[in-house]
């Protein structure tokens, strides 16, 4: 981690730099009151929140399908997704539930 010396009278601290900035948060919707949403992040000792869900635009997370670090993009603000997932995820998740609907026809007849 970067350190930086701050100069106090007669002592030097060295302050460190691993604030939320650095990191990759793992974001979730959640609603304040019945009209505004806020992004906050549910890693265990990480406070951070964005006040406003169009904020997180184009700010990187953590998906939550595979853990792989990933960009909000509008349609994740847009739409009911509580957690946010990568288009893999969701590709993934689509085909799953293609073939799930293909064996429920083949089981009918």
């Amino acid at each position: 981690m970067p350190q930086k010396i701050h100069k106090t009278p007669h002592k030097y601290k060295l302050k460190n730099l691993s604030n939320s900035h650095q990191r990759v948060h793992s974001r979730k919707k959640v609603s304040t009151d019945k009209l505004s949403l806020v992004y906050i992040c549910i890693l265990p000792k990480c406070s951070h929140y964005l006040p406003n869900i169009e904020l997180a635009e184009g700010k990187e997370t953590l998906c939550h399908g595979c853990n792989e670090p990933m960009i909000i993009t509008q349609y994740d603000i847009t739409h009911k997704t509580v957690k946010p997932v990568c288009s893999d995820c969701k590709e993934f998740k689509k085909r799953k539930r293609l073939l799930e609907q293909e064996e429920m026809r083949l089981v009918k007849t």
